[in-house]
This record gives structure tokens, C-alpha cells and sequence, in this order.
């Protein structure tokens, strides 16, 4: 894929007979770099660590800063998903599914990409659908095909129902209500079948489920922008699965879907509203106090209610002064002053408060 190129002299497999182009020094750094780090990377193969420097949205055909970054996260996706995750599935959350097949062993066909191993699967679809065929000039579909006319292969590839698939394909943006997808057969659109399928299966959701969480969390997931917002996402459904509630009870609780299973029926909610109503009135009229208007009578209720919080004769009668005259007074004694006030407020009052706490 770089700028190394062979020159054969002959059409032999003498190397005395082949040179390497353009082997400078920036080339045998990128080469030195890309090795230590594919050492590093357990498991991986070579072109796993190639396909992901060149996908635009990791290494963007760079091996720097930012792409450590997105390996980072790379790798905490997999770690998240399972041990069966491979780093083409990962890949698929950015971007379309890759297609293009790759080099493994001398003298062996190269390996079919992972679109190939689902819609172009022997073992799964007989005989194979040519409408799924990528046209090497686009690297698409053909034109002129629908998702409709092949659910069949769909079904097949993805292992689902046909209710399923109907969900996904009418999934719908959370920003704006329109659909994510039309019924174009597009390497785009099954990409994206695939994404929500293989994302929802993952994560334990239901397609019926899964559409109620993209509504729930309001996020646009056409494809992740890079592994970091993949990875954040992942981390909120795992918050919002630990809050113990099932997308339909989330769905009504946050959403105040009425269509929810979970939503109370409005003759329930009528008759609850109706007792509610009628308790507030009850305590309403239980404690309602009529307020006298003379001062007799305002010194009579203050001393009734500081009764009731346990204060002593001589504390009322202390806290009646400072609310009589806006300050303490010679007679009060000093350890009466701010005693009807909870311990935790017990400074000194030289004056009546804008508000009192009991």
C-alpha cells in the first residue's frame, strides 16, 4: 500500500535477479516502528495493525499520537465485547465493512474479508447472490437492488428474524425522526444492519429493546466517529443497564412514552391523583392554623408551637423578646439567647434573623 515497490529482471524467484525500490530512510523507520509495535500487540495479525493504520477514522495512514490513542481504545473494546471479537468487527463500527481480502501464508489464497465471510458465505447462502457482489471499479454494490428483494441473504448473514430486520432497517435518527437507511442494497446500509445487529446482540438487547435505548440515550449512531466514542457509548448502556430498569420502564420513566408497557393506565393514574388530592387536603385542614392579629394572641401561638418543639417556658419567653424587639434585651439571660436553635447553630444572636430554622 506505501511507495516499496519490487523490479524484476527476470520472471524467475532468484532475489539476486528482483531490487526493492524506494527503500529510504523514512521507509525503514515506518517498517522498524510498525514491528515493534505489532511485537507488542498479542494475538494480532500483520494485517490487522495494516488495516486499522489505514482506516481513516484510527491511524488515517499515519502511525503517531492519535493513533496509539484510538488503539488504545481499540483494545478496550475488545477486551469489553469478548475474546471472539476480532479488530475487523471493531473497524465496522467506524466505517463500512471491509472487503478487502488479505495476504496470511505463501503459496495459499488470500483470506476473504469479513463481508465476504457474511454475504458472500457458502456455508450460509446457496447459491451465492450475485447482487452482493462488490463491483471492484466502486468497491459497492451494483446499482438498482433493494434490501427487500434479498432479505433472504440478509437473514442469513446476520442470523436474525425477519421482525428484526424490519426494525433495524426503520431505525430512526434521534436528532431529527428520519431514518437512518433507505431500501438501497448499498455496502453502506448493510454495514450499518450489521453494526446495530452485531452492537445489540453484544450487549444483550433485543432489537425490539435496542431501538428503545437508541431512543433513550439520544445519540445519532449512524457509524462512531472514532473508538473513543465508541468506547464512551458502550460505557453509558453499561450505566444505564445498572440502573436495574428494562428499556420499556426506562423508556416511560425518561421518556414519558404512554405506548410503554410499563406506563401506568390513566384511569390508575386518575384514581391515584384523586386520593393524592384528597390526603393534602386532609393535612391541610388538620394543621391549618388561623393567625391572630393582636399581639396577645401572636405571643400565645408562638409559645404554643415552641411547646411542641420541647423548648422550656423560659426559652419561649426569651425567643418572644427577640422577635419583639429585633434584639436581645438586658433581661434575657445570655445562655437563653439561642437556645431554642438546633446545637449546630448555636452562635450568638445579637439580632432577629430574616429567617428562622427550628
Amino acid at each position: 500500500r506505501g511507495s516499496i515497490a519490487i523490479r524484476h529482471f527476470d520472471l524467475s524467484c532468484d532475489t539476486d535477479k528482483k531490487v526493492v525500490l524506494i527503500l529510504d530512510a523514512p521507509t525503514l523507520d515506518r517498517i522498524y516502528r510498525f514491528l515493534r509495535l505489532w511485537r507488542k500487540l498479542k494475538n494480532w495479525n500483520m494485517w490487522e495493525l495494516d488495516l486499522v493504520i489505514r482506516h481513516p477514522r484510527i491511524g488515517n495512514g499515519s502511525l503517531n499520537e492519535t493513533f496509539l490513542i484510538n488503539l488504545f481504545y481499540i483494545s478496550q473494546l475488545q477486551n469489553k465485547m469478548g475474546g471472539k471479537t476480532s479488530v475487523e468487527q471493531v473497524c465496522g463500527l467506524f466505517d463500512d465493512l471491509n472487503t478487502e481480502t488479505h495476504f496470511t501464508k505463501l503459496y495459499e489464497k488470500r483470506e476473504n474479508a469479513l463481508y465476504q465471510n457474511l454475504f458472500l458465505n457458502k456455508r450460509l447462502i446457496q447459491p451465492l447472490d450475485t447482487a452482493f457482489q462488490i463491483d471492484s471499479t466502486t468497491g459497492d454494490l451494483p446499482l438498482g437492488q433493494t434490501i427487500t428483494a434479498h432479505h433472504a441473504v440478509v437473514l442469513a448473514a446476520l442470523g436474525i428474524r425477519e421482525t428484526d430486520l424490519v426494525i433495524l432497517k426503520e431505525l430512526m435518527k434521534a436528532s431529527d425522526g428520519t431514518p437512518y437507511i433507505t431500501d438501497a442494497l448499498t455496502l453502506a446500509n448493510l454495514s450499518f444492519l450489521w453494526r446495530h445487529d452485531w452492537l445489540s446482540k453484544l450487549l444483550k438487547f433485543k432489537a425490539e429493546d435496542w431501538k428503545l435505548v437508541l431512543k433513550i440515550v439520544r445519540q445519532d449512531i449512524l457509524q462512531f466517529a472514532d473508538p473513543q466514542a465508541a468506547w464512551e457509548f458502550v460505557e453509558r448502556i453499561d450505566h444505564l443497564k445498572a440502573t436495574g430498569f428494562t428499556p420499556d420502564e426506562l423508556n416511560w420513566l425518561l421518556a414519558g412514552d404512554l405506548t410503554a408497557k410499563a406506563a401506568v393506565k390513566e384511569t390508575d393514574a386518575v384514581r391515584f391523583l384523586a386520593a393524592l388530592r384528597q390526603e393534602l387536603e386532609r393535612i391541610k385542614a388538620e394543621f391549618a392554623i388561623a393567625l391572630p392579629t393582636d399581639e396577645a394572641g401572636l405571643t400565645a401561638l408562638l409559645t404554643s408551637l415552641l411547646q411542641k418543639l420541647s423548648r422550656s417556658e423560659a426559652e419561649a419567653t426569651a425567643f418572644i423578646d427577640i422577635v419583639r424587639n429585633g434584639a436581645t434585651v438586658g433581661s434575657t439571660p445570655s445562655e437563653f439567647v439561642v437556645k431554642f436553635y438546633e446545637p449546630k447553630f448555636s452562635a450568638p444572636l445579637p439580632k432577629l434573623p430574616e429567617t428562622i430554622d427550628f
